[in-house]
Order: structure tokens, then sequence, then C-alpha cells
């Protein structure tokens, strides 16, 4: 036997749903399961960087390409090192696309800041969480 709903009981059914108690209350639970793999590539990454006396930091970076391009990457990067010569620019490749990405900052806000300077020339910049030896923030300022 099948169920089928006029749209009149279509809508009612719809509104007692969202009515219930808890539907919309805001409550409940967030399970997130990381894979072992994301974990064991973070141990190995902070483990070379230890190796080699570097504390591992959290901060941020402006990104001003990301995409299967590695052509557009690197044109990123040639366009960004014309104008600041003197500004750290990397090509990373993080499957399966390649990233440019500009500077190494401690908070969101000093990228942000730097960020608006650059936006007018890559319009798709964006300010990303990422993770970089300690060292790489003071060669900077």
């Amino acid at each position: 036997m099948r169920l089928t709903l006029q749209p009149m009981s279509r809508y009612l059914f719809l509104i007692a749903a969202l009515a219930a108690p808890g539907s919309i209350s805001g409550q409940g639970s967030l399970r997130i399961d990381q894979s072992k793999a994301i974990a064991q590539a973070i141990q190995l990454r902070e483990a070379h960087y230890k190796k080699q006396g570097q504390a591992i930091i959290s901060g941020y970076r402006i990104q001003l390409y990301s995409g299967k391009s590695k052509k557009k990457a690197l044109k990123a990067q040639a366009r960004l090192e014309s104008v600041y010569p003197d500004m750290s620019v990397e090509i990373k490749y993080e499957t399966p696309e390649w990233k440019t990405l500009v500077g190494y900052y401690d908070s969101r806000d000093k990228a942000q800041i730097e960020s608006r300077e650059l936006s007018a020339a890559f319009p798709q910049l964006i300010v990303r969480r990422d993770v970089f030896p300690q060292i790489e923030l003071y060669k900077e300022h």
C-alpha cells in the first residue's frame, strides 16, 4: 500500500513536522569522524618539522588562487611577484587542486588587512587557516 498525500495534506504534514517539539529547538549533537589517514598525515608533517627543530603553529594565509590548473596558479604567482616582489608566495598542490598562497599571519585580522590591498588584483582571494613552521611567521615581519 502506497501513501500519497493530497496537496493540502502535504502542507499540514510539513507544518505538523516543523511544530513538533524539538524539531527546531537547536538541540542535538554533531559527530565528526576524521579519517585515520588524515590524522596520520598531520602527525607526519608535525614530526618532520619537529625533527628540524621547528615548532608548528596554526595561523592564516591569503589564498590567491585555488583550482585544477597549475598554469593559472603559476600565473597568479607571477602577477603577485611583479607587483609585490618582497612578498613570499607559494604554489602548493593539495589533491585535487593547485593553490597560490601568500604570507604567514598569526591572526585573521592581520591577514585581512593585507588582503584588502591585494583584493583589487585578486578579487577571488580568501583568507584561510593553515599550519606552518613558526619560523615562517618571523621571516615575514
